[in-house]
């Protein structure tokens, strides 16, 4: 966060990038905290663990294609929250890699809730896709 309010207003409109990133961040942090207390993230995970993951997800999920044609363009912080698991729901989180892989290759694609979903079947993890939207909305241990 700029030190002042002038510093912050010049970069609002001369640096929208920099003003972008930094709205996301606090998105982001806005998100960890209420997943955190609520239970649908362990409080194992810090802030910058989590920040981390996200980035992960940016650069190894997205711009994927499933083998159906679904282009791999966004993601939800749900998304990031069920990578990660919760203690405290008894749930594990799911390796990146092992997304990829089901992304890349899984062809036991089936309808989810709504004509707006798919569930992505893989060998360790099931990942659930917007069809037309190309977001990834969840995934979970298999």
């Amino acid at each position: 966060m700029p030190e002042t309010f002038e510093k912050f207003q010049n970069m609002k409109y001369n640096n929208i990038k920099k003003y972008n990133e930094l709205k996301y961040k606090y998105k982001l942090k806005k998100h960890y905290d209420t997943s955190i207390s609520n239970g649908d993230l362990s409080p194992l995970i810090d802030f910058d663990t989590y920040k981390k993951i996200d980035e992960d997800i940016k650069d190894n999920l997205v711009g994927l294609v499933t083998t159906n044609g679904i282009e791999v363009k966004t993601y939800s912080l749900h998304f990031i929250d069920r990578v990660c698991g919760s203690v405290e729901q008894k749930r594990s989180g799911v390796e990146i890699e092992d997304i990829k892989e089901t992304i890349n290759t899984s062809k036991n694609i089936k309808d989810s809730r709504g004509n707006n979903s798919k569930k992505i079947i893989g060998k360790n993890n099931i990942v659930s896709i917007n069809d037309k939207t190309g977001n990834l909305i969840q995934c979970n241990p298999r």
